[in-house]
């Protein structure tokens, strides 16, 4: 009965070591396909389709924040020339006929004041049409970094790096 227990334990001993020996080998062969060119090549794909969709992830967080940013500012320069321009209908107001000479200078203010909206809605780069809460959502407006995009850049980023 000793005998047995001895055997089978010697027996399974052995099963161990082989399947060690089994694993070990297979360890062996994925580190030399990994090592070999099809290997590396593989390894630069998934490197670049990784990087593809951090790329994109980060950049879709960058152009909502620039869109909700580009909006406040926009609604901070209409505010302002609204109240200006609100302020000049008031000083107007009730003035009755005006000389031509005070029409002349009031439709330069009011000019004046248009020209101020019109360069600051250009300096915040803020298109009006885009609804920053609906990007990337159905129905609303995509994102100017696509997968593709994100993975052409990748793909750029990783072509360029080398020796000078």
């Amino acid at each position: 009965m000793v005998e047995k227990v001895v055997v089978d334990a010697i027996l399974e001993e052995r099963e161990r070591k082989k399947k060690a020996k089994k694993a070990k080998k297979y360890c062996i062969k994925v580190i030399k396909f990994l090592a070999s060119t099809i290997g590396l090549l593989l390894i630069n794909i998934a490197w670049m389709v990784a990087g593809a969709f951090i790329f994109q992830h980060l950049e879709e967080m960058n152009e909502l924040e620039g869109c909700r940013n580009a909006k406040t500012d926009y609604e901070a320069a209409e505010n302002a020339t609204l109240t200006l321009l609100m302020d000049m209908a008031q000083r107007l107001d009730g003035v009755g006929a005006m000389s031509d000479q005070n029409k002349l200078a009031v439709v330069e203010e009011f000019q004046g004041y248009l020209d101020s909206f019109a360069l600051s809605v250009l300096d915040t780069g803020h298109d009006h049409t885009v609804d920053c809460e609906m990007m990337g959502k159905p129905n609303g407006t995509e994102f100017n970094w696509s997968w593709q995009g994100s993975l052409v850049f990748a793909v750029t980023v990783v072509t360029t790096i080398g020796e000078l």
